[in-house]
C-alpha cells in the first residue's frame, strides 16, 4: 500500500510525505514500512509592472512633466503647486492578479494611495491618479525622491 500526503503551507512551501507498507514474501506475518518527507519552497512570481509619471502646471491641464517644471518661472505666483501622479499598472503574467496596495515612498514617508483593491486580468492595464499640493519652498526644497511598490 502506498499513501501520499500533499500539502501547501502558508509560507508557500510544498510538503510531500510518502508512506509505503508491504508484506515480506515467505517470512510470514512481517509488515515492512518506510516513509519520507520532502519539502521545497514555491517561488511565487508577481507579474505586475508599474510605471510612474508625474505632471505639473495645473493651469496647462497637467501637461508639463515634473522634471521640466520650474515652479518659480511658471505664471503662478507663490510656492504651492499641484502635481499629478499617474501610476500605470500592467498585468504581464498569464493569470489574474489582485492588486492590494500601491505603496508610495516620498523622501522616506510611506503611504498607500490605493482606495480599494482590484483585480487585473492578463494583459490588462489600469491607471490610478493622485493629485497633491506641494509647497516647493518648504516641503521639497532639494527636490522629491519617489519610490512606488505594487502589492498583490
Amino acid at each position: 500500500m502506498i499513501k501520499v500526503q500533499f500539502s501547501i503551507l502558508a509560507n508557500h512551501t510544498i510538503t510531500t510525505e510518502t508512506f509505503v507498507t508491504s508484506e515480506a514474501f515467505g517470512v510470514g506475518d512481517l509488515d515492512c514500512s518506510d516513509s519520507i518527507v520532502h519539502s521545497f519552497p514555491i517561488n511565487i512570481i508577481c507579474d505586475v509592472d508599474v510605471k510612474l509619471e508625474c505632471f505639473a502646471d495645473e493651469d496647462s491641464g497637467f501637461r508639463v512633466p515634473c522634471d521640466s517644471f520650474n515652479p518659480f518661472f511658471s505664471g503662478k505666483k507663490g510656492c504651492e503647486h499641484a502635481l499629478k501622479f499617474v501610476y500605470t499598472i500592467t498585468n504581464s503574467g498569464p493569470g489574474p492578479e489582485a492588486v492590494t496596495a500601491i505603496t508610495v515612498t516620498r523622501d522616506g514617508k510611506q503611504k498607500n494611495v490605493l482606495d480599494k483593491q482590484f483585480k487585473l486580468e492578463p494583459d490588462e492595464v489600469k491607471q490610478h491618479v493622485e493629485v497633491m499640493l506641494v509647497n516647493y519652498c518648504e516641503d521639497f526644497p532639494e527636490g522629491m525622491n519617489t519610490k512606488v511598490e505594487v502589492e498583490g
